[in-house]
């Protein structure tokens, strides 16, 4: 896993999380959507040999996991996004501290680096979104 720091998180969200065996959970509410959201990193899972991670969401609308990141970065004022990359695709989780989410998988990695005026609509948002990983990934 790449550059995870849960000291990072925490102070990128101001909440301490709750702490277990081999996941840290941090619990964010929107007192003006009254939104919540649950923010899960589990580290150090083992699965068919090898040691894993997996970050899940548990929102008012739904449940999201994204295994295995590599990554993962702040995009300021209030977003935290978790990557999972190989060479030809991007997985992707945004959390953000007013308790949203957005999950993109399975984007082929060419999508962020077309010309968006080329692009059928349907692709837009997420071509849009995830631009700007092309000058941060490998």
């Amino acid at each position: 896993m790449n550059n995870f720091n849960p000291e990072e998180i925490t102070k990128f969200l101001e909440i301490n999380p709750e702490v277990s065996e081999n996941s840290l959970t941090w619990k964010l509410y929107d007192s003006e959507t009254r939104n919540f959201l649950f923010l899960s990193v589990y580290s150090n899972l083992k699965f068919k040999g090898s040691e894993n991670n997996l970050v899940s969401v548990q929102t008012n609308f739904g449940y999201f996991e994204l295994h295995n990141f590599n990554l993962l970065f702040f995009l300021e004022p209030n977003e935290i996004v978790f990557v999972h990359h190989d060479s030809e695709k991007i997985n992707c989780m945004i959390v953000g501290k007013n308790c949203t989410c957005s999950l993109y998988s399975n984007i082929d990695r060419n999508l962020v680096r077309s010309n968006i005026a080329e692009l059928e609509p349907a692709f837009l948002l997420s071509a849009l979104q995830l631009a700007l990983l092309e000058d941060i990934l490998p």
